[in-house]
């Protein structure tokens, strides 16, 4: 019985074994022979021409004879590793403003604190007039606090 390509959505004859090495980071690819032994996959040729590899992982084509690159030894891998963001210089503090004091700020009596005022009749023009029965529960008169303890 023939194989069927494992990619999803794909109905193809599988044509190509491939198998993976982790530890090396290594993947191949064979000819789909009847008499091949027990394999990580199989793919049809347009699947096997189009795989994509994670980064620092090497690809050995074992279809034809002619190799283009091979991987280095296992000793030599070298690993993929993010690079780390340098730290950047801490930056001094802004200095603070000198203002000079004058004659007339000594003599001002100082400012009173500004606070809010609130005006509970205002609607803001009839922007905040409730026309719904779930508008008018909502804008009803706050519950008083319940008394500490």
């Amino acid at each position: 019985m023939a194989r069927l390509c494992e990619r999803p959505g794909c109905g193809e004859h599988a044509s190509v074994a491939y198998g993976f090495d982790a530890e090396r980071g290594t993947v191949w690819l064979e000819a789909l022979t009847p008499a091949a032994g027990p394999t990580a996959g199989v793919l049809c040729r347009r699947h096997a021409d189009a795989i994509v590899l994670p980064k620092g992982w090497w690809l050995q084509d074992r279809r034809s004879d002619s190799t283009l690159f091979t991987a280095p030894p296992s000793s030599s891998a070298t690993t993929y590793r993010p690079k780390r963001p340098r730290p950047r210089p801490a930056t001094p503090p802004p200095l603070p403003l000198e203002a000079e004091p004058s004659a007339a700020d000594a003599s001002d009596p100082p400012a009173a604190a500004w606070t809010p005022a609130f005006d509970a009749a205002d609607d803001l023009d009839g922007l905040l007039a409730a026309k719904t029965p779930l508008l008018s529960r909502a804008f009803r008169q706050p519950i008083p606090p319940a008394p500490k303890p």
